[in-house]
């Protein structure tokens, strides 16, 4: 009896077991995750669109991130090189000016004291100079002593010294000293724009006082900005003078053309800096973080529309037809792209099956 019931529930297990198996099997032989089929009115409603794909050149690109930039002397902070009192400044932040504009206007006591030593010092030169030619005239015939003439001769040039540090220093600030010359002291300075561009910072008020060498205006030449964008050295032999540099402002949708001037031959931080020249139509900020994609080669690919693929992480998906209504979704890597497509190696794909080549959105399982 014992053996019996072993027997039976042997055959019972062995039963269960192959009409499992036999389940299985018909699950894996009509179930396919990368077939997707679809009805003629959905493909009507989705407006899926099929063809063959096309070989056309493509530019290989690196894409990386820029900012435009300015050299050192297209940048400037204005300061004065004497404390003063702000008299007035009608300049706002973005505005622009000429060279030679005046920015802003001051005035302190000690500017007229400046002035009237300088013009004190400029009385005594003339005097020491007059007795240094004499005495020189003297003792080249011998009728005073070497050492007479020498003391003449320190005093002229001690006291040319400090004529010229005071000469310095009124022209710094802006004052003409040919002018003074004539008797035309002046009681308010005017600081003027060096060169023509936009001011980017204006840190002064009417009334305030300024100190020597505080920064009142930062003042751009925004006509010579350009495009400086690092990569990592690995992709430096990439990179020549003269290849097309794209770029546009991370949120936007118009993308400029730039061409590729020069690259850094240095390594800081792990990186390289290159430089692109910058057309006088582009109008976006100094300093903007901007996209840069710099085509690099162009080689011929299987272009596919963006609008025909399915992203998922970083895996791309397109789909190939397989019959009318029924697709076969496969993986492929995009060697380049660009906004309205990726390039596929022709090697990848049969050039002679169709493909979805708009509307794989509605494909998506």
């Amino acid at each position: 009896m014992k053996f019996i019931n072993i027997v039976l529930i042997s055959s019972l297990l062995a039963f269960v077991a192959c009409s499992g198996q036999e389940e299985s099997l018909s699950e894996a032989e009509t179930g396919n995750e990368n077939q997707v089929s679809i009805s003629e009115d959905q493909i009507k409603n989705t407006n899926l669109k099929v063809g063959k794909l096309e070989k056309a050149p493509l530019d290989k690109q690196l894409s990386v991130f820029g900012q435009l930039a300015v050299a050192p002397e297209d940048i400037a902070e204005l300061h004065l090189v004497h404390h003063a009192f702000v008299e007035g400044s009608k300049i706002l932040p973005g505005e622009r000016v000429k060279k030679g504009q005046v920015l802003a206007t001051f005035s302190h006591p000690d500017i007229l004291v400046l002035q009237s030593n300088y013009l004190a010092a400029v009385n005594n030169l003339k005097k020491l100079e007059a007795d240094y030619e004499r005495k020189k005239s003297l003792v080249e015939n011998q009728s005073i002593s070497v050492k007479s003439f020498q003391e003449a001769e320190a005093q002229y040039f001690e006291a040319k010294v400090n004529t010229d540090s005071k000469k310095s220093m009124l022209q710094k600030l802006g004052v003409s000293t040919s002018s003074l010359q004539k008797g035309n002291l002046q009681n308010i300075l005017s600081l003027r724009a060096p060169f023509s561009g936009v001011v980017t910072e204006v840190n002064i008020s009417k009334g305030m006082m300024i100190e020597p060498n505080k920064s009142l205006f930062e003042l751009v030449n925004l006509d010579e900005m350009h495009l400086e964008f690092n990569v990592f050295p690995k992709d430096v032999d990439q990179l020549q003078e003269g290849q097309r540099v794209s770029f546009k402002l991370p949120e936007g949708t118009q993308w400029h053309e730039s061409t590729l001037h020069f690259i850094n031959k240095k390594v800081s931080g792990n990186s390289v800096l290159a430089h692109a020249d910058l057309p006088k139509t582009v109008n976006l900020p100094l300093g903007a973080q901007l996209e840069v994609q710099v085509h690099i080669k162009r080689d011929s690919f299987l272009l596919m529309p963006k609008k025909g693929i399915l992203k998922k992480g970083n895996q791309i998906f397109i789909f190939e037809e397989i019959s009318n209504g029924n697709y076969k979704k496969l993986e492929v890597k995009a060697s380049v792209e660009n906004e309205d497509f990726i390039g596929i190696n022709p090697e990848d794909l049969d050039q002679n099956k169709s493909y979805v080549m708009e509307g794989a959105y509605y494909l998506n399982e």
